[in-house]
């Protein structure tokens, strides 16, 4: 199978495809705006570094109303392991939260969310570095695991959140469940961008008086957390303060036009609870990530001790 070169116009509008040699030509006008705008539309102040500054606008595309985005074409090699976090398998967590049987949570993934439709969700990110995402998911964690011991302490912070926040996934879009890993059969061409940020949700007073059931938002002090239902007793941390957008991080993502089942190695779908912290840096290689942040922490405490002590001579 041949793939057309996507471009300007390609990004511009929409196009029908009626074969599979029109299938690279396809981005929904409401995912142009997914990707993240160069400036400021108030100010016109850049909202990047300089050398994506630099880069993008000289190569970056326009959506639809003209305003220039950080996204260009790229092609992907056969071969590169890519990722994602998603939900999907509600009805058969009966209750229990994620399934932590890979063969079973991978078989499960196939059948309801990766080939339950005619093509599969355009959004991923690499595992491994990428263009200007030079460290990959295995940094992406370990920064995770720093910054939680660093706000709150050792392992309060889990990829769910973090990929949320990170990702701007808005709450009602996905449960972020499960960090999905696949492996490309082939070539294929992409837009390669920054996302832009969102509000955490649009329904944050509904979540709040929400019933048994559904998702829940508890507001502590000035800080959000949600609640899933099935999974106990268990929080997660939600930017959703006055102010507050998820996005801002520099995170990338590719957006495959027209994803389709042949385009993967089936074999090797990775299924891990985003919340299993353990399983994630073993499968990454960084298990040693935790030990790190407690001496991190415990160098942190001393410093300010010896502060404090300075202090009150």
């Amino acid at each position: 199978m041949g793939y057309h070169t996507l471009g300007q116009t390609h990004f511009e509008q929409v196009r029908n495809w009626t074969d599979n040699d029109n299938r690279n030509i396809i981005l929904d006008l409401s995912n142009q705006k997914a990707f993240l705008s160069l400036r400021d539309p108030n100010t016109g102040y850049s909202r990047v570094s300089n050398a994506v500054l630099h880069r993008y606008s000289i190569n970056g595309l326009r959506d639809a109303e003209r305003v220039q985005r950080v996204v260009r074409v790229e092609t992907i090699k056969a071969g590169t392991r890519i990722y994602k976090l998603t939900g999907g398998l509600e009805t058969d967590e009966s209750g229990r939260g994620a399934i932590d049987n890979r063969e079973i949570a991978a078989r499960l993934m196939k059948s309801k969310v990766l080939f339950a439709h005619q093509t599969m969700s355009p959004w991923w990110a690499p595992v491994t570095s990428f263009e200007e995402d030079t460290g990959g998911i295995r940094v992406h964690f370990e920064n995770m695991v720093l910054n939680s011991t660093a706000v709150k302490g050792v392992g309060t912070l889990t990829l769910r959140e973090y990929a949320r926040f990170m990702s701007a996934v808005v709450l009602e879009w996905n449960r972020l469940t499960y960090y999905l890993e696949v492996t490309l059969a082939k070539d294929v061409k992409a837009y390669w961008g920054q996302f832009e940020e969102q509000v955490a949700t649009a329904k944050l007073e509904e979540f709040k008086v929400s019933a048994d059931g559904t998702l829940k938002i508890e507001q502590v002090g000035d800080d959000y957390f949600v609640s899933y239902p099935g999974e106990g007793s268990n929080r997660y941390y939600l930017p959703a303060e006055e102010n507050s957008m998820l996005g801002g991080m520099e995170a990338w993502q590719f957006y495959i036009p027209k994803f389709e089942r042949t385009d993967i190695v089936e074999d090797s779908v990775l299924v891990i609870p985003s919340v299993n912290s353990k399983a994630l840096a073993a499968h990454f290689g960084c298990p040693q990530i935790f030990e790190q942040a407690r001496q991190m922490a415990a160098s942190y405490l001393r410093q300010q001790e010896a502060n404090l002590r300075r202090s009150k001579w």
